[in-house]
């Protein structure tokens, strides 16, 4: 039998492992994620008009038009668990297509940024792509996305004239598709939800009790 003293510190032991835990999991797994643009609406929050998402596999793609002068919004379908800080160098690529008159890469606008509130708030400066399906840096400071909130891109055609179509995912994942890349170091977003972690914890606990006991009766 465990004496009193011996689980109060086993479960102290537990809920310190916890805490490094928690502490830790902004920064779990940090690495560079491909969200790409897609064509699904099924998920996507007020103020977006597609969602981004982290597929992977194959797929097929799609295009989305984008009108002269208009704008389209992507994000992630999923909100951040807990406030996140995604400022770094983002990799963009924007594939598009016109008709007529061709739209060129002066007249296409990027912008980084979070829904919140049924709305798009930009949080970089305008970015102009080099060309189509061609990859560019977009540098990022002060990037904050707060819990509850979906980070996200607008995507602007400033002709005034033609309409543009943007190559989205349809299905799976496309490596023809559009996208945009996390910086490297960034934080996994949206994070384990505090559930999951406190699954964990109880493992954690457990598991430690459990080697302790088994110690105890082999010594």
């Amino acid at each position: 039998m465990w004496s009193r003293a011996r689980v109060g510190r086993t479960f102290v032991s537990g809920v310190f492992l916890l805490v490094l835990v928690l502490l830790a999991l902004p920064f779990a797994a940090a690495s560079e994620v491909k969200w790409e643009f897609t064509d699904n609406t099924e998920g996507k929050p007020d103020g977006a008009d597609f969602t981004l998402e982290d597929s992977t596999g194959s797929g097929s793609t799609a295009t989305v038009p984008v009108p002269a002068g208009g704008s389209i919004v992507w994000a992630t379908d999923v909100p951040a668990d807990i406030t996140l800080d995604m400022s770094g160098d983002w990799t963009v690529n924007i594939r598009w297509t016109s008709n007529l008159q061709q739209v060129g890469p002066d007249e296409v606008a990027v912008e980084l940024g979070v829904v919140t509130g049924g709305a798009f708030t930009a949080m970089s400066g305008i970015a102009k792509p080099p060309g189509s399906a061609t990859d560019f840096t977009v540098s990022v400071t002060d990037y904050i996305v707060n819990a509850g909130d979906h980070f996200a891109v607008n995507v602007t055609n400033e002709d005034l004239l033609t309409g543009m179509f943007v190559t989205v995912t349809a299905s799976g994942s496309q490596t023809a598709a559009s996208f945009v890349q996390t910086p490297t170091g960034s934080p996994n977003f949206p994070v384990p939800e505090f559930a999951s972690v406190a699954l964990l914890g109880v493992g954690i606990i457990l598991t430690a009790g459990m080697v302790k006991h088994r110690r105890n009766k082999s010594s």
